[in-house]
């Protein structure tokens, strides 16, 4: 097991949010930053002229450099989440203004260049989904358009080695975990549906679907405990937890990961965490673990075939940051992280190989 430090490489005070995608043997950190400057009417609403750096490592770990950087016309969101698939950027971006999200695809065959993104896709709860979400009369919170039954929260896009598609994850508001797969275009099948699952991520192993989240506790409010809409409860690490999921997209069989003792895996109560699939079976784990004064980032992996998680790398961090992501290639691993400082955002990254 080997320490590792990110290293900071960009400071912006205007990061909408930052992802990583990884595509064939290269991946890059993509920081997507507000201008501020008004875009055409789209059919999900307005749109903003955004500004999307591509960061590419360098051979020295933490070092990264400015592969392009790009111009698109997308909605204002409160998080934009991407996966690269078969020279497509697929991305989700959370609005929650007249519709809780869309769906965007990009020509990317040509990264670290990324073309036009098309005309956004609406997506939401369908009627029967959304009928099953239970609100009391104190986790209402006022807006002027969505009703907040139909919000959504926590989003995240996987994808499916071996396919064009993705997992699409995201929050109701009463805490469920509703998941699609999607080839880019539309959300198409349900993939999961499971109460109590914060921070939702869908990954494909072996055939079959698993969800990675965070135990929601009794009480939790999602809007009010949400650090994107409120500050007022700060990070709370909570338990990480993965579930085999049966052809109905409910949990079958669940794994404590924070209980699990098993190797070299003993990963705690978690603040944050982000996975990404490997070659073959393979898959990568990240979390955000320790207290809120002495925060630890992990990093997890599994062999080609699958089996159970080791730890593979672990760090101290100086706070717990405001954004984590992670995007995997057969031989490298890519983290970024992004700090709110007092007069900017800082972005770090690392890469870590599989071994």
């Amino acid at each position: 097991m080997t320490p590792v430090a990110a290293v900071p490489f960009y400071q912006t005070k205007a990061l909408e949010d930052v992802a990583a995608i990884a595509a064939g043997a290269s991946a890059y950190l993509v920081t997507v930053e507000h201008t501020y400057e008004r875009g055409p009417e789209t059919a999900v609403g307005p749109s903003e002229k955004t500004a999307l750096r591509l960061w590419a490592p360098e051979g020295t770990e933490g070092r990264f450099h400015e592969a392009s950087h790009e111009s698109a016309v997308l909605p204002p969101a409160k998080s934009l989440v991407m996966a690269h698939q078969k020279g497509r950027l697929i991305a989700v971006a959370l609005l929650n203004q007249s519709l809780p999200a869309c769906l965007l695809h990009a020509d990317a065959t040509n990264l670290p260049k990324i073309a036009g993104f098309g005309a956004p896709a609406p997506l939401a709860l369908d009627e029967a989904e959304a009928a099953q979400v239970q609100l009391s009369v104190a986790e209402i919170w006022n807006t002027r358009t969505l009703a907040p039954q139909e919000w959504l929260f926590h989003p995240s896009v996987t994808p499916i080695p071996g396919t064009g598609d993705v997992a699409i994850a995201m929050n109701t508001a009463d805490g469920h975990a509703v998941a699609w797969i999607s080839d880019g275009m539309r959300r198409s099948a349900r993939a999961a549906f499971v109460p109590g699952a914060l921070n939702p991520i869908l990954v494909q192993r072996g055939g079959k679907n698993y969800l990675l989240y965070r135990e929601m506790p009794p009480g939790w409010s999602i809007y009010f405990h949400d650090l994107r809409y409120s500050t007022h409860y700060g990070p709370i690490a909570l338990p990480l937890i993965m579930a085999e999921l049966d052809a109905a997209g409910a949990a079958a069989h669940k794994i404590d990961l924070s209980k699990e003792t098993a190797g070299d895996l003993a990963v705690g109560s978690v603040f944050d965490f982000a996975a990404a699939p490997g070659v073959g079976n393979r898959m990568a784990l990240a979390v955000i673990a320790g207290s809120t004064s002495a925060p630890e980032l992990r990093v997890y992996v599994t062999g080609e075939s699958g089996g159970a998680l080791r730890l593979l790398r672990s760090a101290p961090l100086r706070a717990v940051p405001d954004r984590l992501t992670m995007a995997a290639t057969d031989k490298q691993i890519l983290l970024g992280l992004a700090y709110k400082g007092r007069a900017a955002y800082e972005v770090e990254g690392l890469t870590a190989g599989w071994e």
